[in-house]
Protein backbone atom coordinates (compact mmCIF):
# COMPACT_ATOMS: atom_id res chain seq x y z
CA UNK A 1 0.00 0.00 0.00
CA UNK A 2 2.96 2.12 0.98
CA UNK A 3 3.77 2.41 -3.03
CA UNK A 4 0.44 3.37 -4.43
CA UNK A 5 0.58 7.42 -4.30
CA UNK A 6 4.04 6.90 -6.39
CA UNK A 7 1.82 4.89 -9.03
CA UNK A 8 -0.84 7.74 -9.19
CA UNK A 9 1.67 10.26 -9.28
CA UNK A 10 3.72 8.76 -12.54
CA UNK A 11 0.75 8.70 -15.65
CA UNK A 12 0.65 12.47 -15.65
CA UNK A 13 4.20 12.72 -16.51
CA UNK A 14 3.12 11.15 -20.35
CA UNK A 15 0.95 13.70 -21.50
CA UNK A 16 3.22 16.18 -21.29
CA UNK A 17 5.80 14.67 -24.14
CA UNK A 18 2.48 14.09 -26.03
CA UNK A 19 1.84 17.17 -26.53
CA UNK A 20 5.37 18.60 -27.12
CA UNK A 21 5.46 16.19 -30.13
CA UNK A 22 2.12 17.28 -31.69
CA UNK A 23 2.99 20.44 -32.69
CA UNK A 24 6.05 19.56 -34.74
CA UNK A 25 4.39 18.49 -37.42
CA UNK A 26 2.03 21.89 -38.05
CA UNK A 27 5.26 23.94 -37.92
CA UNK A 28 7.15 21.63 -40.78
CA UNK A 29 3.77 22.15 -43.39
CA UNK A 30 3.76 25.78 -43.25
CA UNK A 31 2.49 26.00 -46.72
CA UNK A 32 4.59 28.18 -49.15
CA UNK A 33 2.29 31.07 -50.99
CA UNK A 34 1.47 30.09 -54.72
CA UNK A 35 4.93 33.07 -55.95
CA UNK A 36 7.46 31.08 -53.63
CA UNK A 37 6.19 27.71 -54.71
CA UNK A 38 6.62 28.27 -58.43
CA UNK A 39 10.35 30.01 -57.42
CA UNK A 40 11.24 26.86 -55.95
CA UNK A 41 10.00 24.54 -58.73
CA UNK A 42 11.91 26.33 -60.89
CA UNK A 43 15.21 26.64 -59.00
CA UNK A 44 14.98 22.72 -58.75
CA UNK A 45 15.42 22.45 -62.44
CA UNK A 46 17.84 25.43 -62.40
CA UNK A 47 20.21 23.13 -60.27
CA UNK A 48 19.60 19.96 -62.59
CA UNK A 49 20.79 22.24 -65.14
CA UNK A 50 23.86 23.24 -62.52
CA UNK A 51 24.53 19.14 -62.68
CA UNK A 52 24.69 19.06 -66.74
CA UNK A 53 26.58 17.42 -68.71
CA UNK A 54 27.61 17.28 -72.68
CA UNK A 55 24.79 14.43 -72.60
CA UNK A 56 21.91 15.91 -70.76
CA UNK A 57 22.64 19.65 -71.29
CA UNK A 58 19.96 19.81 -74.02
CA UNK A 59 17.57 17.46 -72.26
CA UNK A 60 17.55 19.15 -69.09
CA UNK A 61 17.96 22.91 -70.47
CA UNK A 62 14.89 22.32 -72.74
CA UNK A 63 12.59 21.09 -68.77
CA UNK A 64 13.62 23.88 -67.36
CA UNK A 65 12.74 25.88 -70.04
CA UNK A 66 8.97 24.55 -69.95
CA UNK A 67 8.83 24.99 -66.26
CA UNK A 68 10.13 28.23 -65.98
CA UNK A 69 6.74 29.24 -68.78
CA UNK A 70 4.90 26.72 -66.64
CA UNK A 71 5.90 28.63 -63.76
CA UNK A 72 6.18 32.04 -65.50
CA UNK A 73 2.10 33.65 -64.64
CA UNK A 74 2.90 32.77 -60.81
CA UNK A 75 6.13 34.40 -60.35
CA UNK A 76 5.01 37.79 -60.04
CA UNK A 77 7.66 40.00 -58.55
CA UNK A 78 10.23 37.32 -58.84
CA UNK A 79 9.91 36.79 -62.67
CA UNK A 80 13.09 39.15 -63.37
CA UNK A 81 14.91 37.72 -60.42
CA UNK A 82 14.32 34.15 -61.99
CA UNK A 83 14.41 34.87 -65.34
CA UNK A 84 18.34 36.36 -65.34
CA UNK A 85 18.73 32.93 -63.02
CA UNK A 86 17.49 30.94 -65.78
CA UNK A 87 19.73 32.93 -68.71
CA UNK A 88 22.22 32.67 -66.63
CA UNK A 89 22.46 28.81 -66.04
CA UNK A 90 21.99 28.13 -69.43
CA UNK A 91 25.13 30.44 -70.29
CA UNK A 92 27.38 28.84 -67.39
CA UNK A 93 26.79 25.61 -68.00
CA UNK A 94 26.22 26.19 -71.98
CA UNK A 95 29.52 27.38 -72.41
CA UNK A 96 31.19 24.76 -70.23
CA UNK A 97 29.86 21.90 -72.25
CA UNK A 98 30.19 23.78 -75.41
CA UNK A 99 26.27 23.79 -76.24
CA UNK A 100 23.82 26.91 -76.64
CA UNK A 101 20.25 26.50 -75.53
CA UNK A 102 18.15 29.73 -76.94
CA UNK A 103 15.88 30.34 -74.41
CA UNK A 104 13.16 32.95 -74.95
CA UNK A 105 11.99 35.40 -72.23
CA UNK A 106 8.65 35.46 -69.80
CA UNK A 107 8.22 38.53 -71.75
CA UNK A 108 8.15 37.15 -75.29
CA UNK A 109 6.17 34.36 -74.43
CA UNK A 110 3.30 37.35 -72.53
CA UNK A 111 3.49 38.69 -76.07
CA UNK A 112 2.54 35.60 -78.15
CA UNK A 113 -0.06 35.09 -75.60
CA UNK A 114 -1.13 38.49 -75.80
CA UNK A 115 -1.44 38.02 -79.63
CA UNK A 116 -3.39 34.55 -79.26
CA UNK A 117 -6.18 36.62 -76.94
CA UNK A 118 -6.44 39.62 -79.59
CA UNK A 119 -6.81 36.60 -82.25
CA UNK A 120 -9.45 35.06 -80.26
CA UNK A 121 -11.24 38.29 -79.65
CA UNK A 122 -11.34 39.28 -83.54
CA UNK A 123 -12.92 35.87 -84.09
CA UNK A 124 -15.19 36.67 -81.90
CA UNK A 125 -16.26 40.03 -83.35
CA UNK A 126 -16.19 38.33 -86.37
CA UNK A 127 -18.72 35.90 -85.57
CA UNK A 128 -21.14 37.86 -84.14
CA UNK A 129 -20.96 40.40 -86.73
CA UNK A 130 -21.76 37.91 -89.19
CA UNK A 131 -24.59 36.39 -87.23
CA UNK A 132 -26.29 39.95 -87.29
CA UNK A 133 -26.05 40.31 -90.86
CA UNK A 134 -26.98 36.21 -91.56
CA UNK A 135 -29.88 37.15 -89.35
CA UNK A 136 -31.37 39.98 -91.90
CA UNK A 137 -30.24 37.63 -94.65
CA UNK A 138 -32.70 34.61 -93.67
CA UNK A 139 -35.97 37.13 -92.62
CA UNK A 140 -35.09 38.32 -96.56
CA UNK A 141 -34.60 34.81 -98.01
CA UNK A 142 -38.51 33.47 -95.63
CA UNK A 143 -40.24 36.89 -96.73
CA UNK A 144 -43.46 37.78 -98.35
CA UNK A 145 -43.40 39.29 -101.01
CA UNK A 146 -44.80 42.78 -99.59
CA UNK A 147 -42.28 42.71 -97.20
CA UNK A 148 -39.20 41.82 -99.64
CA UNK A 149 -38.35 45.68 -99.90
CA UNK A 150 -38.35 46.86 -96.36
CA UNK A 151 -36.45 42.89 -95.36
CA UNK A 152 -33.88 44.28 -98.16
CA UNK A 153 -33.24 47.81 -96.97
CA UNK A 154 -32.70 45.94 -93.19
CA UNK A 155 -30.38 43.43 -94.50
CA UNK A 156 -28.12 46.19 -96.61
CA UNK A 157 -28.22 48.69 -93.43
CA UNK A 158 -27.29 45.15 -91.76
CA UNK A 159 -24.17 44.61 -93.93
CA UNK A 160 -22.89 48.38 -94.14
CA UNK A 161 -23.21 48.35 -90.44
CA UNK A 162 -21.24 45.31 -89.77
CA UNK A 163 -19.12 44.68 -93.00
CA UNK A 164 -15.63 46.60 -91.33
CA UNK A 165 -15.96 43.35 -88.74
CA UNK A 166 -16.96 40.61 -90.89
CA UNK A 167 -13.06 40.33 -91.58
CA UNK A 168 -12.58 36.07 -92.17
CA UNK A 169 -16.30 35.88 -92.48
CA UNK A 170 -16.78 38.76 -95.04
CA UNK A 171 -16.58 36.14 -98.13
CA UNK A 172 -19.26 33.54 -96.94
CA UNK A 173 -21.97 36.08 -95.50
CA UNK A 174 -21.66 37.84 -99.07
CA UNK A 175 -21.94 34.98 -100.96
CA UNK A 176 -24.28 34.20 -98.80
CA UNK A 177 -26.54 37.86 -99.50
CA UNK A 178 -25.79 37.10 -103.31
CA UNK A 179 -27.84 33.84 -103.08
CA UNK A 180 -30.62 35.39 -101.30
CA UNK A 181 -30.94 38.21 -103.76
CA UNK A 182 -30.62 35.66 -106.52
CA UNK A 183 -34.06 33.41 -104.74
CA UNK A 184 -35.87 36.51 -103.79
CA UNK A 185 -35.45 38.07 -107.26
CA UNK A 186 -36.13 34.92 -109.09
CA UNK A 187 -39.48 34.15 -107.00
CA UNK A 188 -41.00 37.41 -107.29
CA UNK A 189 -39.48 38.69 -110.39
CA UNK A 190 -37.38 41.58 -108.21
CA UNK A 191 -33.99 43.31 -109.39
CA UNK A 192 -32.71 43.90 -106.15
CA UNK A 193 -28.95 44.54 -106.69
CA UNK A 194 -26.08 43.40 -103.70
CA UNK A 195 -25.45 45.92 -100.87
CA UNK A 196 -22.09 46.57 -101.66
CA UNK A 197 -23.02 47.21 -105.25
CA UNK A 198 -21.89 50.99 -106.73
CA UNK A 199 -25.67 52.53 -108.44
CA UNK A 200 -25.05 53.23 -112.17
CA UNK A 201 -24.92 56.93 -112.67
CA UNK A 202 -27.39 58.33 -114.77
Amino acid sequence: RAGLPTTSKTPPALPPRLEIANPRPKAHAQKLSPDQEAVEVVRQAIQRVRAATIYNFMDLAKELDETFHQQADKLQNHTGDVTDEVEQVLQEVGSEVGQTYTFERATATQERKKRAKEAQAEMRQCMAAALVVRKATQRLRLARRAECEEFFVAMAEAYAAQAEHLGSQAVKVENEIETAIAEVNKKFGFSFDYPWAVPEMS
